[in-house]
């Protein structure tokens, strides 16, 4: 059986790590019936990324941003093209998270298993920090009730495990599930635009499932220069809290009211208190043990 994969992602200004992206991608060890397509939105780069995708990789198809798209508006770009095309599998794939060469390979053996159980499926691939072992970005889970917007990674080096929502840095999308889910919500710029996709994939009946292993490494951002480095002064951690890469006013609102219930308010408020009060409130760990397994 043919299957075609379209290749999703966005950059800015980080043309090596782009093209080492791409390069993990297009080198991985596949049937030679998996065919990719890749779709890349490049957002007015700087550093001349467009122009080097181009001439390293014809076959990718580069798709010019508006200047402001982030990481959603990229995405949901370069989604929307690859969409109207009716592919088999959708990746999203992080422009800053090159893929261990059997990652993919391992992706699509946990999609033909659950195959078995229908179409209906997403399939999350975690990554780590530079020692190999800590969890950073993947399929997370919400262990604690009232906590409705404090993730923790689920992970298992073992078998393949639920999770609840994902970070986007990779991604796999069931032709059927995106038929059914859609495009990314144009209600989000940069942040909670993945989050949200999983939760809206979830309540329609697709399941979510986070692939054994690691499949790249990506570390996480610090806290330092952001609204929880209580270094900054008041008013710059007030404007960076509010800013696009964080919590922005309204896009966080709708999130909230979406997936957090009747006392949603209360969570929207708490990411604003928590930029003024230093040390409230400390999450929990990020990486979470799988205790059951597929």
């Amino acid at each position: 059986m043919f299957l075609k994969i379209a290749v999703l992602m966005t950059s800015f200004n980080r043309r090596d790590t782009t093209l080492a992206s791409i390069e993990s991608v297009l080198a991985t060890n596949l049937p030679d019936e998996v065919s990719f397509d890749v779709f890349l939105t490049d957002d007015r780069s700087s550093d001349g990324t467009a122009d080097a995708v181009r001439s390293r990789f014809p076959s990718v198809t580069v798709l010019q941003g508006s200047g402001s798209d982030y990481w959603a508006g990229g995405m949901r770009r370069s989604f929307a093209v690859a969409l109207s095309k009716k592919f088999d599998y959708y990746l999203w794939l992080n422009d800053d998270s090159p893929l261990e060469h059997d990652s993919l390979p391992r992706m699509f053996r946990l999609a033909n298993e659950l195959k078995a159980e229908g179409d209906l499926h997403i399939i999350v691939g975690n990554m780590c920090a530079n020692d190999g072992i800590t969890a950073t970005y993947g399929g997370v889970i919400f262990p604690i009730w009232w906590r409705r917007t404090t993730p923790v990674i689920v992970h298992s080096n073992i078998s393949a495990v639920r999770c609840e929502s994902f970070n986007g840095n990779c991604v796999l999308i069931s032709g059927k599930a995106a038929e059914v889910v859609g495009n990314l919500d144009p209600s989000f710029t940069h942040g909670l635009a993945d989050f949200d996709y999983g939760y809206r994939a979830a309540a329609a009946g697709v399941s979510l499932w986070v692939v054994p292993g690691f499949v790249g490494t990506c570390n996480r951002n610090g806290a330092k220069g952001t609204y929880l480095d209580y270094e900054l002064a008041f008013a710059k951690r007030w404007k960076l809290v509010r800013g696009v890469k964080a919590f922005p006013p309204k896009p966080w609102a709708i999130f909230t009211r979406r997936h957090c219930g009747p006392f949603w308010f209360l969570y929207w408020l708490f990411p604003y208190f928590r930029a003024l009060v230093p040390g409230m409130l400390k999450k929990p760990p990020r990486t979470r043990v799988a205790e059951h397994h597929r």
